[in-house]
């Protein structure tokens, strides 16, 4: 755990740390990080339970999820869980920080399509009002129009 703190603050990245997974995300909840590197073995909680109540959590944003492991393990327990990834703790700390790039790389674009969704969506919302205003003045002149407000 050390090590990999080390690791990834010579890149330049933030770190917290969580001992065990209840206190993970409490963390989380509180404040969501950009990415979770979970081991998959933790006390009280396993990694992949942590990772399944981190997407059951509706009010968080999108965070990817990489497990960390020093056992066997099956992809498709990985992915039904919820996890981008999964990495052996015998690979090189520098294939790590590889993805820990990539995956953040991919997170940016993905919360600046959200960002530039909602903000088409909320300029959408005014064009829309500001057609609407002009339409409805001109519906209530032709009807009063219609029912001989005006005069013949």
């Amino acid at each position: 755990l050390q090590l990999l703190q080390e690791a990834l603050q010579q890149q330049g990245y933030q770190v917290a740390i969580a001992q065990t997974g209840q206190e993970a995300l409490t963390f989380i909840t509180h404040a969501p990080p950009d990415l979770i590197l979970l081991d998959v073995v933790m006390p009280e909680m396993d990694g992949y339970e942590v990772t399944r109540q981190i997407h059951r959590n509706t009010a968080l944003p999108f965070i990817p999820i990489v497990l960390i492991t020093a056992y066997d393990y099956s992809l498709m327990e990985v992915f039904e869980a919820g996890a981008i990834d999964i990495v052996e703790k015998s690979n090189s700390l520098d294939e790590l920080v590889a993805r820990v790039e990539s995956l953040l790389a991919l997170k940016q674009i993905w919360d600046d399509q959200i960002q530039t969704s909602q903000e088409q969506t909320l300029m959408m919302v005014g064009v829309t009002h500001d057609l609407r205003t002009p339409i409805i003045a001109a519906n209530q002149t032709l009807e009063q129009i219609q029912v001989g407000d005006f005069g013949n």
